[in-house]
């Protein structure tokens, strides 16, 4: 911030697409839970959280993703699943 321009930081495509999957996922198994189960939703968009997460966890063992890699990857978009997955259930 020197010449009065804010600092922008960007992501690597890879990490850009990664984020955006992640959300869009997020968004998505959000919407699905309250439909499919307008009663608990809670829990079952923990349920369907592990299952992305177990999913994304395969993806990644089939692409060799590197789990502690620089740049974004399906390892982290499991981590952020597990993540939002035990947030849910404690909160559920």
């Amino acid at each position: 911030m020197t010449d009065g321009r804010p600092l922008r930081r960007s992501f690597d495509p890879n990490s850009a697409r990664v984020l955006r999957r992640f959300a869009i996922m997020l968004v998505f198994i959000s919407a699905w839970a309250m439909v499919a189960v307008p009663q608990a939703p809670m829990r079952a968009m923990s349920v369907m959280m592990m299952f992305a997460a177990v999913t994304d966890c395969l993806l990644a063992l089939l692409r060799r993703e590197r789990p502690m890699a620089s740049e974004l990857n399906c390892w982290d978009g499991a981590a952020g699943f597990l993540a939002v997955a035990c947030l849910l259930h404690g909160i559920a």
